[in-house]
């Protein structure tokens, strides 16, 4: 999404909040909103990347198999918008 925003002269995007750039990238394109969803991915990104951001717990004994699987499918659903309207331009 930050390719797409680069693209449109969008150089000021300083945010890894997925939420976020949904809602710059949907003002360029609506189609971002049919990922409205994914915005779920901003629950995983501190809490997995640092062995403190969650209580008395790791992320391997927080995060289940499922957990994984729907981060997964939503990465995937952004990749393949993204990558379809690049292909437009």
């Amino acid at each position: 999404m930050k390719a797409f925003l680069f693209l449109n002269r969008r150089r000021n995007v300083i945010t890894h909040s997925i939420r976020k750039l949904i809602e710059e990238c949907g003002k360029l394109n609506d189609e971002f909103f049919k990922l409205k969803k994914a915005k779920v991915l901003d629950q995983y990104y501190i809490p997995t990347r640092y062995p403190n951001g969650l209580p008395d717990q790791i992320p391997h004994e927080y995060y289940s198999l499922e957990d994984a699987d729907l981060c997964v499918t939503y990465a995937q659903k952004i990749i393949q918008l993204v990558g379809m309207i690049l292909k437009k331009v």
